[in-house]
Formats: C-alpha cells, structure tokens, sequence
C-alpha cells in the first residue's frame, strides 16, 4: 500500500506538470532481482537495498529541487522519510 501511494503521488506529479506518462520506459531489472531470489530473507536484504537506494535518492532529488519546485522536492522528500520505515521492516524480521 505504501509502495502504490508512492507511485500515485509521483504519477500525479507529472500529471500536473503535463509530462506524459505513456511510453515512459522503465527498467526491469528491479523485478528481476528479486525475483530471482532463493529466499524470504534474501529477497528481504535486496528489497531494504534497494529501498536505501531509493531513500538517499529521494533525498538527493529534494535538495535540487527545493529551490526550484518546491512541490515535486516535498514528494521525493516524504518518500525518502517513509522508505526507512521499509528498510527498518526487513531487519526486524531478518536482522543481518
């Protein structure tokens, strides 16, 4: 559920801007990765990986854009703030 409330306010974003969405390529090797795990705590140490990934990525994209959209920065920044919540999840469960 936080994942799609993610992409909906980032598909929502662009929709404002009037960036077109269609045809927008997008990698799969996210998908492959994890799918291509043997276990629930591999497949857990790749996902908080990659939600760290995301997390710093988040807050790089805020501090380039704060100055000049404000709104899109406050997006990536409240996705970066979530996302360690995500990777705090997988150590619970499988602590390294």
């Amino acid at each position: 559920a936080s994942e799609q409330k993610h992409l909906d306010w980032l598909l929502g974003r662009l929709e404002e801007l009037n960036i077109p969405i269609p045809g927008r390529k997008v990698s799969d090797h996210l998908w492959h990765s994890l799918v291509s795990c043997k276990n629930a705590r591999e497949f857990a140490h790749y996902m908080a990986s990659a939600e760290e990934r995301g997390r710093k990525a988040g807050e790089r994209f805020h501090q380039t854009l704060v100055s000049t959209d404000p709104v899109t920065a406050e997006i990536f920044r409240k996705i970066a703030e979530e996302e360690v919540a995500h990777i705090a999840l997988a150590k619970r469960f499988f602590p390294e």
